[in-house]
């Protein structure tokens, strides 16, 4: 509402701004006085509001204490100078041209106290987990608009050398897209509210993202429609969350969001404009395929084609469109041969396959659409393991192994060979937990008649021989890429697939226990058998092979004191939590009296019994899992393969299915490879930010902020020293085992920062008679920069 019997003060010396105000002001039932620049401050004690141009900001200074704001008045075409004005100043914003009497009025009011709003709002914001916007950009950054009472939250992120929006407002304008992005640089180096100029002003703050001012990587923002300024406590929430976000930039940049307004425009002659960077003989950015796929922008580009990112605009889900290579699209043979495979592949509906959902022609482009999944190759991850001179998990090999036998024994069912196993072709997809198998183009019928394809160093010789490729060859292209995880090179080398077939004919394969000693022979011969020259003499099936894997990798012993410390396997520590909990069984004999009955409470993530759920499913087959989900019908919700990682279950469950976990696989590591499993799948979406860009130190004083996002029972306090951190944890776990699934969450957490030699030990336990559960955590910092 307008504010009545007040006056601004305008310091123009021009006049041109006081011509141009005095009307609207009028409108705005708000007097006009002009103030000499060098007029005292008590000249302007009365007014609501000082109006200042851009020129006259220098002379003026800060503007002293309980002074009326001011507001630097001008165009958005020089935001640098006003952002300049505005800080030499001191102003409250900047008002940009062309005035509106909504932007008067707005500029006089002052914002209301709300402190219960104030801490409604910090309290959402903590708890908005920013990671989530890899996923869910429109959904999450209404809710942070929200927060504001506001009517837009944009985030720009760096995308190669451009700043890329996604908005919560569905389908802007261009128009308002470049007008608040004019408004909100300048509200970025400005620190106040900048309201813009026409006949429907907003109000706009912003934070730059970036770990310096000369380093932005982006810019957050807040839109207000109708405009009104922002109080000094909404402006340090939004510069909290800047900063919050600046600490997740990494992750994100590997994760890129797309929200509705980074989708293109389309032509009114329905045709979608060709982006300029598009490619020759590639999709154009907005095209439309089969009347139901938009292309949103490029993922990446391989020996097959292109793969894009899409949407599917029947039903609102995000996928991937791969483009055939020009020459494979106008060999028809070959082509129809795809459609047939395709048909085929879109009938599997497997967790670990990467699903098809359609095949066709756009303008001469064959393309595939396929199930999109938001996750790193394998071969980066294998890449960035190795850089840090360490092992890539035992454990992580047996569930990689074992999900993607299951795909490719799924796709030989129905007589598909995929021929390029690899590990740039395995997604590990961090939001679902799972390993998905992708790239089905140069898949083949058994038996058909095809051409050499694959990739050297992974391929079985078959694939490039005049031979007939069969299920054993992906068993072949399975144990390679198991070799490359567990050696860190694939078992005879790469280059021209001349040479590579000559060395897997005629030389004898290198142990991968030479070049890893805590490996065991059981395990070399696992290996051994999967790569054999002789396509007969491997295992039959791939599922046949990673079970055998899971099982002598299951039996590695504890500790190797031969393997480095740099290259230290995770097992390696396992003595350090399973020493105080193996003597369990016979604490009466010590005289120690069992803990009183207590009732168990509370909740954890799901994301636990998903990986309780597969490790049991691993070892005693889907049958028996199926049989012991019968037996047990109390647990059948808590073990349910479509349980939502991310969402809350008991503990109770938790403890129960640990018990029945133990009954079957009578292995001491087991709550311990459930803790580092959960860790491993879900520490960065959850905690909201990339793990490999905090220190070890960071890390371990976040514990009691992310601590309940895993669990709502008890409570943590953290001291740390120099390489060191004692954790205390308030509350009952329910059984000791949970205890050591808490002291493996906690070592994964440190190693995923990129420490080296990990350990954690657990000196007072609840279950041996203390009154609290302590845990000491060491480790030696991995050199940064």
């Amino acid at each position: 509402m307008p504010v009545v019997d007040r006056q601004l003060a305008v310091i123009d010396p021009s006049g041109r701004l006081l011509a141009e105000l005095e009307p609207l002001a009028a409108a705005a039932q708000l007097g006009c006085v002009t103030a000499p620049p060098g007029a005292p401050p008590a000249d302007h004690a009365d007014c609501a509001a000082v109006l200042i141009a851009p020129a006259l900001a220098a002379d003026l200074g800060l503007a002293p204490p309980g002074a009326p704001p001011r507001w630097i008045v001008g165009n958005a075409g020089d935001p640098a100078r006003l952002a300049g004005a505005a800080a030499q100043a001191g102003a409250a914003g900047v008002l940009l041209t062309p005035l509106s009497v909504a932007a008067l009025a707005a500029c006089v009011q002052l914002p209301a106290p709300a402190p219960e709003l104030d801490l409604a709002r910090a309290r959402g914001l903590v708890s908005t987990s920013l990671v989530e916007l890899a996923g869910n950009a429109s959904d999450i950054l209404r809710a942070i608009a929200g927060g504001f009472g506001a009517e837009d939250c944009i985030v720009w992120s760096l995308d190669g050398s451009q700043l890329v929006p996604s908005l919560a407002r569905r389908r802007p304008d261009d128009a308002y897209r470049t007008e608040i992005a004019g408004a909100a640089r300048i509200a970025a180096a400005a620190a106040g509210t900048v309201i813009t100029g026409g006949p429907q002003p907003r109000a706009v703050i912003a934070g730059a993202l970036g770990p310096a001012a000369a380093e932005v990587g982006g810019l957050i923002a807040i839109v207000a429609d109708p405009p009104r300024r922002f109080s000094a406590a909404e402006r340090a929430d939004l510069t909290a969350l800047a900063i919050r976000l600046t600490r997740e930039l990494p992750w994100l940049a590997s994760h890129r969001f797309v929200a509705d307004a980074e989708l293109p425009r389309v032509a009114s002659d329905g045709r979608s404009p060709r982006h300029p960077g598009a490619q020759a003989g590639g999709l154009a950015t907005g095209t439309i395929l089969g009347g139901t796929y938009r292309v949103v922008h490029e993922l990446s580009r391989g020996a097959m084609g292109v793969v894009y990112r899409g949407e599917d605009l029947g039903l609102g889900r995000p996928v991937a469109i791969k483009v055939l290579r020009p020459d494979l699209a106008s060999d028809r043979d070959l082509v129809a041969r795809f459609r047939a495979e395709a048909g085929l592949l879109a009938s599997l509906h497997h967790p670990n396959l990467v699903q098809v959902y359609a095949l066709g022609e756009h303008a001469g482009e064959v393309y595939f659409v396929m199930e999109l999944v938001e996750g790193q190759p394998l071969s980066e991850v294998l890449r960035a393991t190795f850089e840090r001179s360490e092992w890539f998990p035992t454990a992580a090999i047996a569930q990689i192994a074992l999900e993607i036998g299951d795909a490719l024994d799924a796709m030989h069912a129905i007589g598909v060979i995929h021929r390029d196993v690899k590990p740039a072709n395995v997604l590990l997809d961090r939001e679902r937990d799972r390993a998905v198998l992708v790239d089905v183009g140069v898949a083949v019928k058994a038996g058909d008649q095809r051409d050499a394809a694959g990739t050297p160093g992974f391929a079985a010789p078959e694939s490039f021989l005049d031979q007939a490729d069969a299920p054993t060859t992906d068993v072949y292209g399975l144990a390679a890429t198991v070799y490359c995880m567990l050696a860190g090179r694939p078992p005879f080398g790469a280059g021209p697939a001349s040479q590579v077939v000559q060395r897997q004919l005629g030389d004898p394969l290198t142990p991968p226990s030479q070049l890893r000693p805590s490996l065991t022979e059981a395990i070399d011969a696992v290996i051994a058998k999967a790569l054999s020259p002789v396509p007969k003499k491997r295992w039959a099936s791939a599922s046949t092979f990673s079970i055998a894997l899971a099982r002598a990798l299951d039996r590695l012993p504890t500790s190797d004191s031969s393997l480095v410390q740099e290259l230290e396997d995770p097992i390696r520590a396992a003595e350090l939590l399973l020493g105080p909990t193996e003597g369990l069984d016979s604490v009466g004999s010590f005289g120690l009296l069992p803990p009183p009955p207590r009732v168990i409470t509370g909740h954890v993530r799901a994301a636990h019994l998903r990986v309780l759920s597969r490790l049991l499913q691993h070892h005693i087959g889907e049958a028996g899992f199926a049989q012991l989900i019968a037996d047990t019908p109390a647990l059948a919700d808590a073990l349910a393969s479509e349980l939502a990682p991310l969402g809350w279950v008991a503990l109770g469950d938790l403890v129960a299915a640990l018990a029945l976990t133990r009954s079957h696989v009578p292995s001491q590591l087991v709550p311990r490879k459930i803790g580092r499993g959960t860790m491993s799948a879900t520490f960065a979406r959850l905690f909201g930010a990339n793990p490999a860009a905090l220190t070890p130190d960071e890390a371990a004083a976040a514990l009691p902020a992310f601590w309940s996002r895993y669990h709502d029972w008890g409570d943590v306090e953290v001291e740390l020293a120099d390489g060191r951190a004692h954790v205390v944890l308030h509350g009952y776990a329910g059984s000791a085992d949970v205890c050591t699934l808490v002291a493996a969450e906690l070592e994964r957490v440190i190693e995923l920062t990129g420490a080296a030699g990990v350990g954690v030990s657990h000196p007072a336990c609840v279950f041996t008679g203390a009154r609290r559960c302590e845990y000491r955590v060491v480790w030696k910092a991995a050199p940064r920069g």
